[in-house]
């Protein structure tokens, strides 16, 4: 695929000859407005050096124009972007701090469950509880020279800490949320990471692509999650790894196992970190309060937001958690066929 000048920057160029259009999965070639994918005829824009795999009805914020199921990934768009908004101001006054709000989960504390990461972090690591929770998912799969898809990567955070702690070869995170693309661009320059606004249930990539794909605590707002694990497969090649951990009702985790396996995965580990993420909020709780007295919103909602986002102790997010009604899990699963 060859760009016309000025489209990208040229270290996203790795990145460019990855990609096919999320729609038909045809070839895509650049133009002065960003990149075409002539058998469908869809273009997808660029702005700067964010590549945006996404339809343009998506990203409207006219919700008259669009289907309900767009029309919640919108919504989730429009608030995520509120949170990286928040995240950048309380950000500023720790710029010299390296990796400094870049996590969005809500972190891991060893307790007495086992634990699987084979990665001693540094005891004064930023964000230390946010990145325990990225190589516990990670577990003892082997991420050296592999090439590995991160679908939801949010501000950067655990792509950052697997090409610190497991040196894969290659490693490109999506979101669909195009501040959280545009900070880790700005924040998380590296020469085999790469970042671009993608939809985690039509992936922008050929069939057999990756030898890893991470999901981590982003996948409960997906309006269609079967479909996100029917591209997960698509994009796995043969004997990949789909490393993946969220909270989840437990129906829909029952759900979710059976599908996978239905698709052709086998369970290689399924763990209950209720615990660990419990203990790891209750932790940071006092702290985070802090950011939302001293950063909040003017708007009571998305004030609102933020105070769930957060999943404080007392929150519903935090009580459903508690009360095991949506259980923390990681599933660690293999492409079988």
């Amino acid at each position: 695929m060859k760009l016309e000048s000025g489209v990208v920057e040229i270290r996203q160029a790795p990145l460019l000859s990855r990609l096919v259009c999320p729609r038909c999965k045809g070839g895509i070639h650049g133009i002065s407005s960003g990149l075409h994918c002539k058998p469908c005829g869809l273009t997808y824009p660029t702005y700067d050096d964010v590549i945006v795999m996404v339809a343009a009805q998506t990203l409207s914020a006219d919700s008259d124009q669009i289907p309900v199921q767009d029309k919640r990934k919108s919504d989730q768009q429009r608030l995520y972007t509120k949170v990286a908004e928040h995240w950048d101001l309380a950000a500023k006054p720790f710029s010299f701090v390296p990796n400094a709000f870049s996590f969005l989960n809500y972190g891991y504390v060893p307790t007495d469950n086992e634990q699987f990461s084979r990665v001693q972090l540094p005891e004064h690591l930023p964000n230390r509880y946010c990145a325990n929770l990225a190589v516990e998912v990670v577990g003892q799969t082997n991420l050296t020279d592999k090439e590995v898809l991160e679908v939801g990567c949010g501000r950067g955070g655990n792509i950052t800490t697997m090409n610190a702690f497991f040196e894969p070869k290659l490693s490109i995170g999506i979101d669909l949320c195009l501040a959280s693309v545009q900070f880790c661009l700005g924040k998380h320059s590296q020469p085999t990471a790469f970042f671009a606004v993608a939809d985690a249930e039509t992936l922008p990539f050929p069939e057999e692509s990756f030898d890893v794909v991470y999901n981590l605590e982003s996948s409960h707002a997906y309006p269609e999650r079967e479909s996100f694990y029917r591209e997960v497969y698509r994009v796995l090649k043969p004997c990949g790894d789909f490393l993946y951990s969220d909270f989840l009702m437990k129906d829909e985790f029952a759900v979710a196992i059976a599908l996978l396996e239905d698709l052709g995965f086998e369970l290689l580990r399924d763990q209950d970190i209720t615990s660990n993420v419990l203990k790891s909020i209750s932790l940071t709780a006092e702290e985070r309060r802090h950011m939302l007295s001293e950063y909040g919103f003017e708007s009571e909602k998305d004030q609102k937001f933020l105070e769930h986002f957060l999943a404080l102790p007392g929150s519903d997010i935090f009580n459903d958690m508690e009360q095991r009604r949506a259980p923390y899990r990681i599933l660690n699963l293999k492409k079988t066929r």
